[in-house]
């Protein structure tokens, strides 16, 4: 038992309710019977929905072109493609017409994959002094009416169990379960919020119980700079991080003490409005068992270039991040590069945009490319210009001459990259990268909820919400702190109000946006982000993913902090969603 020896074991049941992954449009598709057969649809991954159309149609890959609009978000219900996009390709072909299919909302919720539905018991072995000894979790999902992605999920819960903390000892059990309800698939963090949000209310209970500051246990347990890279018993290999850095700069930005002080002043006054203070330390996996994808670099004799990769864009900005990195490795004007990221006619092979690998590894094969380009063009330029190639250098546009190499110290003597693909039989220089190129990272960080809970009719008001995330090497930091602030806005939805629920029958009781209450900005106070940033050694750029961090820490943050302001008032745990009618009746129970 990996509790054994502990002052005191917690028992405690954690579940991680069910949400929908509700993109801004629904699932449709528009396909051109051909040849070739000509598909627009919305997906996150036009290579793998090339393949599927192929292979159930009796087609080559090459017969077959997907191609994909700006499709608003999908959070991992937009990998693969539904039975309706085969259906819609193969009447186009039977009636050789364009065929048209789109989902309606009710469709969506209750067709396109779901996430989370883990159930967790968890143990915790902790000292008197607040030490982590061990943890035992018995995990069963359920993973609706086909497998789907259970078992990897079941896979990441474990291997985030113990995160950051110095926790040396961990049992683990997990069960996936068939019911008759929607498929549960690869949901924004796909297993590893399940297991930071679990482990996080374990320690704030914990710490309860023996009378310590929850915010003191996590700060004696995280694991120091200096005690990074690490394995940890779930098998995470981390590497380097400061996770007490990110903790204290969380409190600071909250300004923690002047919410201690108005809980103290309300409680002193008898209000029925309670402050509650939640904290979450939270890790996770980007990249992980670095996928391969595809970039191609293409400069034309016109001086433009256009970049083309698998992985498409669905709302982070991909475009103008692919941009600068080119931009700033060939010094060609960002206004003459073409970002073409979801059509399977524009390089061949690609990986559906998902687990906050892009800047990893996306970014890495880009950059990777743009090296081959300026190694090629090296050699040409040295030949025209007669010069080694060592004595030459990537420069801007400027002195009335156009972007390309020049000599060191000589910018006018160059050789442009239009002249460079002007040089070539075909009329442009390119190169490919389709390898992997980068390994797993792991962002980390600390999330702080504040909350007021009106005790006498339940419900609970963000006051406040600080995110502190480590990505690593930040490439575009508007664009980060985007993904900030929509991960916490989706963590803490979670927490307070999002969650699909069926009828003992399995009949769904949240199918239109009226029954599953998806928050809006109004229901969120502004949030306050930022980022420590510690470079990977582990991809080229140096980055960790960002898309799913707020997922990871937001949920634990809220949920603590809702049970934080009721502890006094003898309730120490609420299943989610906490409604204000689980509020009111916990409250009321514990008298």
């Amino acid at each position: 038992d990996p509790c054994d020896g502990a002052d005191l074991v917690v028992e405690l049941d954690v579940a991680n309710t069910r949400v929908a992954s509700v993109p801004m449009e629904c699932e449709g598709i528009i396909a051109e019977p051909g040849p070739p057969l000509d598909v627009w649809c919305t997906t996150q991954g036009v290579h793998a929905v090339r393949d599927t159309l192929a292979s159930v149609l009796g087609l080559d890959a090459g017969d077959v072109r997907v191609r994909a609009p700006a499709v608003g978000g999908g959070f991992g219900g937009r990998v693969s493609a539904p039975v309706e996009f085969v259906v819609v390709a193969h009447l186009a072909r039977a009636l050789d017409t364009p065929v048209r299919w789109i989902q309606s909302r009710i469709e969506n919720l209750t067709g396109m994959p779901q996430g989370r539905g883990v159930w967790s018991r968890v143990r915790l072995g902790i000292d008197a002094d607040g030490t982590l000894r061990g943890i035992d979790v018995d995990a069963l999902a359920d993973a609706g009416a086909t497998a789907h992605a259970a078992g990897p999920l079941m896979v990441s819960m474990r291997r985030q169990m113990t995160g950051l903390y110095r926790i040396s000892r961990l049992r683990w059990r997990s069960r996936a379960l068939l019911t008759n309800t929607t498929p549960v698939g690869a949901y924004r963090g796909a297993g590893q919020p399940e297991a930071n949000h679990a482990r996080e209310r374990a320690i704030d209970v914990a710490a309860r119980r023996l009378g310590l500051d929850p915010v003191d246990v996590r700060r004696r347990n995280l694991l120091r700079a200096s005690e990074l890279p690490t394995k940890q018993p779930g098998g995470v290999e981390y590497d380097d991080a400061d996770p007490v850095a990110a903790l204290d700069r969380a409190l600071d930005l909250i300004d923690l003490e002047r919410w201690r002080s108005e809980q103290s002043r309300r409680r002193a006054e008898g209000s029925s409005c309670e402050i509650g203070v939640g904290v979450s330390c939270y890790a996770q996996t980007t990249g992980r068992g670095a996928p391969s994808d595809s970039a191609l670099v293409r400069v034309g004799a016109d001086g433009r270039v256009v970049v083309a990769c698998g992985s498409p864009s669905h709302g982070q900005s991909h475009a103008a991040t692919w941009r600068s990195l080119v931009a700033e490795r060939l010094g060609v004007d960002s206004a003459l590069i073409d970002v073409v990221d979801s059509d399977t006619a524009a390089i061949g092979t690609g990986a559906a945009t998902g687990g906050s690998a892009a800047t990893q590894v996306v970014a890495s094969a880009i950059t990777a490319a743009c090296g081959d380009l300026v190694d090629h063009a090296r050699r040409l330029a040295a030949e025209r210009l007669e010069v080694s190639a060592d004595d030459l250098v990537v420069v801007e546009s400027g002195f009335g001459l156009a972007a390309g190499l020049a000599v060191a110290g000589v910018p006018t003597r160059r050789f442009t990259w239009a002249e460079a693909a002007a040089s070539q039989e075909a009329g442009c220089l390119d190169a490919i990268r389709s390898q992997s190129v980068a390994g797993e990272a792991h962002p980390y960080g600390t999330h702080v909820s504040v909350v007021e809970v009106d005790v006498e009719t339940g419900a609970v008001t963000l006051l406040a919400h600080v995110a502190v995330d480590d990505c690593g090497v930040v490439l575009q930091p508007v664009f980060v702190a985007g993904q900030q602030h929509g991960g916490s806005a989706a963590g803490v939805g979670q927490a307070l109000f999002e969650h699909v629920a069926y009828d003992p029958d399995g009949t769904p009781l949240t199918s239109s946006l009226l029954f599953y209450l998806l928050p809006s900005a109004a229901e969120f106070p502004a949030f306050v982000v930022d980022t420590i940033s510690t470079p990977t050694s582990r991809n080229p750029l140096g980055t960790r993913g960002i898309g799913e961090n707020g997922c990871n820490g937001a949920t634990a943050a809220a949920h603590n902090a809702v049970l934080d302001a009721l502890w006094a008032r003898g309730v120490e745990h609420l299943d989610l969603p906490i409604t204000p009618e689980r509020v009111w009746g916990a409250v009321r129970a514990a008298g």
